[in-house]
């Protein structure tokens, strides 16, 4: 998993438990990557429960280590198909936009 903090947040990290709610957007690989989710675009929060096996866990590792407030770019290779979504193998792009 590769990460790059755009922002670092100040608030509270998520503790496993807690309920957490973050916009994001996906990218497949490549030059020009498409973007397959913004949930911003559409104000629409995404909203799971820390630790709770509910998302992939490239999104649970990369928000639990998180502040509240903080940007990441996220970066699930593809040689690594465990971390992402089982049928997709290619890389993806996450930005997690906000962490409440």
């Amino acid at each position: 998993l590769k990460v790059l903090d755009a922002k670092v947040g100040d608030g509270a990290r998520p503790q496993p438990g807690d309920t957490v709610v973050v916009h994001w957007s996906g990218y497949t690989s490549g030059y020009q990557g498409k973007r397959i989710e913004n949930t911003s675009k559409r104000d629409d929060p995404f909203v799971f429960k820390l630790g709770s096996g509910t998302v992939i866990p490239a999104f649970e590792e990369a928000v639990a280590s998180m502040n509240v407030g903080g940007l990441r770019r996220v970066e699930i290779p593809g040689d690594h198909p465990e971390l992402s979504w089982p049928r997709d193998r290619s890389e993806r792009f996450l930005d997690v936009i906000n962490l409440k």
